[in-house]
C-alpha cells in the first residue's frame, strides 16, 4: 500500500514538472523589453530546458526561468 502511494505521488510530481515546463514563447515573453541575442533552446528535456541567448544561459523550470551564471559554478535567480 505504501509503495503504491509513493508511486502515485512521484507520477504525480513527474507530470507537474512535465506540464510546466516552459516553451519558447514564454521564454521571450520573460525576455521582453531586454536587449538580447535570438533565443534558442540547445536542450529540450521534457521536464527542464535550456535556453541560450548569446552569452548568458537559462535554466528553465516549473514555469519559471534561472539565469545561469557562467562565470561561476552557482546560479543567480532572476525576478
Amino acid at each position: 500500500m505504501l509503495m503504491k502511494k509513493i508511486y502515485y505521488w512521484l507520477i504525480g510530481i513527474l507530470l507537474l514538472l512535465v506540464v510546466t515546463n516552459p516553451s519558447i514563447q514564454s521564454f521571450n515573453t520573460y525576455l521582453a523589453g531586454t536587449p538580447h541575442y535570438t533565443p534558442h533552446r540547445p536542450l529540450n528535456l521534457l521536464i527542464v530546458s535550456v535556453y541560450v541567448t548569446g552569452k548568458a544561459t537559462y535554466l528553465g523550470v516549473l514555469g519559471n526561468f534561472i539565469h545561469l551564471d557562467n562565470n561561476s559554478p552557482t546560479f543567480v535567480l532572476d525576478k
